[in-house]
């Protein structure tokens, strides 16, 4: 359930868009799109394609991503979910049935923790 005052940008599954995209609220992705993404959190949904370099707090992927992603808070793979490219986050939740293929580096303060690349 969405919170009142909350306030949330949508990009349609009928939209594609190519460029950069900048939110000081949460953004939800149905569409297709590609570019830089820069947001305080972030959902890929089910059926989206997205290729783009992500700054969020918050990343949730349900869809299809490629690219980067620096998430200060955490990210979230959903079963539906496939992510390929370089992550670097504080923390990452994998839920079964999701497909990773990439570099993950965990932040942890001013460390950077390397994970070997999941095949």
């Amino acid at each position: 359930m969405i919170e009142k005052n909350k306030n949330i940008s949508i990009i349609n599954k009928d939209v594609k868009i190519t460029g950069t995209i900048y939110s000081k609220s949460e953004l939800i992705v149905k569409g297709v799109i590609s570019g830089a993404l820069k947001t305080k959190s972030l959902t890929i949904a089910k059926g989206c394609k997205a290729t783009a370099n992500i700054n969020s707090a918050t990343v949730i992927i349900g869809g299809d991503f490629q690219g980067e992603i620096n998430a200060g808070k955490e990210i979230i793979i959903l079963a539906d979910g496939k992510c390929s490219g370089k992550i670097t986050c504080k923390n990452i939740v994998i839920k079964k049935g999701a497909i990773v293929n990439a570099s993950i580096a965990q932040n942890i303060g001013n460390k950077l923790l390397e994970i070997k690349e999941a095949k």
